[in-house]
């Protein structure tokens, strides 16, 4: 036998590649969306309309008004890495559209039953006929003339239906729908010239305004704020306007006392390119310095433009990240941009004198020419930043409401007095009072479990430490903290109240607005959320009514808290999160309601405050973790004194 009998090296078909590369770039549904709608994008479309049922399973249709394809190129569009955005690797450096590599649609079509409806935009005098492609897995099944107004359709069916491990690692067509939404809100905010509309299960869920074609890039922007994010989210921003060295900075910031516990209202775009970067959400958030409080993130929609010698587009293979070159510099450039949009670095002129980046496209214009006139256009001429806002910042002060810790335990059959509850509660919990010195009143112990030597500020000293905490030897040194221990004895016992959820209800109910992604992930997960003892319906489009909530949420975090458990419940996070949350609650509500350290308690007092300790589940430590009992040995004493 030859040696090349023996040879294991095979090269793949086109269709196995193909399908390869489908797996890199096609995930789900809302994948296959995002591809076709940049193309539509990068077509100079102006208007996209996205047809899905069953969550994009079933049929994902995108129609556009773009530029078109020829017979020809509507055929060759169908083979990998055939593409009208670059000729060689020279012009990724200079690269502006939105796709590149011409892998989408081949990859597309060998997962799905695929059309191709398209029409080119040509003088009036040409022939308007278009062109009819048909693919079922990546096997071209026909070519024919058809009719179309110039412009693009198509047409995915049964998607994933050759490729059945694909397929059943999908989640739910619902899930689908949402993630379709949601990526159509961030292209929408990206593009703000472009009108479009999502029809799900023939239902228009989501339809943007069209922009003045000459309208200012922020103006068009505000607008479109309002549209996806509604509008009252939209007064709450604040324009902001960066101009330096080749890099231009605009958009909307949201003001410091809107701020969230994740960054789910961050949407980040460089050269019109939606992406993720920790550079520039770090960059954004050191420019709010102490303004935001600490772990919570600011909201904000920018866009960055800077020449493509400087970004690296070609790092992800669905475009999600970018490489920058020049970090260190960019970041504090965003920084002082932030700054300047409140006013504390930089003044602004009276008006908006120029268009931002990006243009609207003009009627007719090619692709190429299209891409040649989003180049730089913010450095060829110098754009005065926007008014600043009609609003007045003023910095965060802590509250001065006193501390509301959890009801004390009765020592005695005396009752204790407790100050008046701050709103009306369906279920028996427990009442919170002002943090005050307590009172234990004295009563009558005939066996102590454990005796007191004596007491001091802050602290008991037992004769012995107790049998639970198996210590060596009884000589030596056992101190009580009584602040700890009476901290655990309140958790113990708030836990105890809690079993089971209970609600509050407000006195006032609260209004709040969401944007209609998120208000479709709000409808889906009432039933969740009732469950977990929040009452809230639908008084409009977008805008809900909440006026009862779980025991254990602060009153003032509910709505972030809420805005939380949408994301959290919708990715199928359990509901332990909420019992978390409510567990840390009581445990600083107790913190706070324990005893003062410069109060002294009597022998009595000491010995019922330490037999309840010992009855606890967890004697030895504290809500927050700290030890309530310490025993110093005699060794350790000597230590001490070396």
């Amino acid at each position: 036998m030859t040696a090349s009998n023996y040879s294991k090296i095979r090269v793949l078909s086109d269709h196995t590649i193909n399908q390869i590369a489908a797996g890199e770039v096609i995930e789900n549904p809302a994948s296959v969306v995002k591809e076709l709608v940049e193309n539509s994008i990068d077509a100079c479309a102006d208007s996209i309309t996205v047809e899905i049922i069953s969550g994009g399973r079933q049929l994902i249709r995108i129609s556009d008004n773009g530029c078109g394809m020829s017979p020809d190129d509507a055929v060759l569009c169908l083979e990998r890495h055939a593409t009208s955005k670059i000729r060689s690797v020279d012009d990724i450096e200079a690269l502006i559209s939105m796709g590149f590599r011409g892998e989408a649609i081949p990859s597309i079509a060998s997962i799905s039953k695929f059309t191709l409806l398209t029409t080119p935009k040509l003088d009036e005098t040409d022939s308007q006929e278009g062109t009819l492609v048909i693919v079922e897995g990546g096997r071209l099944v026909s070519v024919a003339p058809a009719i179309r107004s110039p412009g693009t359709t198509i047409e995915v069916k049964s998607l994933f239906y050759n490729v059945p491990v694909r397929r059943k690692f999908q989640r739910s067509p619902t899930y689908d729908a949402q993630e379709i939404h949601k990526i159509l809100s961030s292209l929408a905010l990206g593009n703000p010239h472009i009108q479009f509309e999502l029809v799900s299960d023939q239902k228009t869920v989501f339809k943007t305004s069209r922009s003045k074609k000459d309208s200012v890039f922020l103006e068009q922007l505000k607008c479109r704020i309002a549209d996806v994010l509604g509008g009252e989210v939209e007064k709450t921003f604040a324009p902001l306007y960066f101009s330096h060295e080749g890099y231009q900075l605009q958009g909307f910031i949201g003001r410091p006392s809107e701020h969230r516990p994740n960054r789910t209202g961050q949407f980040l775009f460089i050269n019109r390119r939606s992406v993720a970067s920790s550079l520039i959400s770090n960059a954004i958030r050191e420019g709010y310095g102490s303004m935001l409080p600490a772990n919570r993130y600011p909201v904000f929609i920018m866009h960055l433009s800077l020449p493509g010698e400087l970004v690296d587009v070609n790092v992800h293979p669905q475009k999600k990240e970018v490489r920058l070159r020049q970090e260190s510099m960019l970041r504090g450039l965003i920084a002082k941009g932030v700054q300047s949009a409140f006013g504390m670095t930089f003044s602004a002129p009276a008006s908006i004198d120029s268009e931002g980046l990006p243009p609207a496209a003009p009627s007719g214009d090619s692709p190429s020419a299209f891409y040649e006139s989003l180049l730089y256009p913010a450095f060829k001429q110098k754009i005065a930043p926007p008014v600043e806002g009609d609003w007045e910042y003023r910095p965060v002060v802590a509250s001065k409401e006193p501390i509301v810790p959890p009801q004390p335990l009765s020592f005695s059959q005396e009752p204790v007095k407790f100050a008046s509850p701050i709103r009306q509660q369906v279920s028996s919990t427990p009442a919170i009072p002002q943090t005050q010195e307590v009172e234990i009143p004295l009563f009558e112990i005939k066996s102590p479990v454990v005796k007191i030597e004596t007491t001091i500020a802050g602290f008991l000293v037992l004769k012995h430490p107790p049998d639970s905490l198996n210590a060596e030897n009884e000589t030596g040194l056992c101190l009580v903290d009584q602040r700890a221990a009476y901290a655990r004895i309140c958790y113990e016992k708030l836990m105890g109240q809690a079993q089971g959820p209970s609600q509050q209800m407000l006195l006032i109910p609260q209004t709040f607005s969401l944007s209609s992604y998120e208000a479709s992930l709000l409808r889906d997960i009432l039933g969740e959320l009732e469950r977990l003892e929040f009452s809230i319906r639908e008084i409009g489009e977008g805008s809900f009514l909440i006026d009862g909530y779980p025991i254990g949420i602060n009153e003032r975090e509910l709505i972030p808290c809420l805005n939380q458990l949408i994301y959290e419940l919708r990715d199928g996070v359990s509901r332990n999160k909420l019992q978390e949350k409510r567990e840390a609650y009581f445990a600083w509500a107790a913190c706070k309601a324990s005893l003062p350290t410069t109060r002294k308690m009597t022998i009595e007092e000491g010995e019922r405050l330490v037999e309840q300790l010992l009855s606890c589940k967890h004697p030895f430590l504290c809500p927050l973790g700290k030890p309530t009992i310490v025993h110093l040995t005699t060794k350790e004493l000597s230590k001490l004194f070396n």
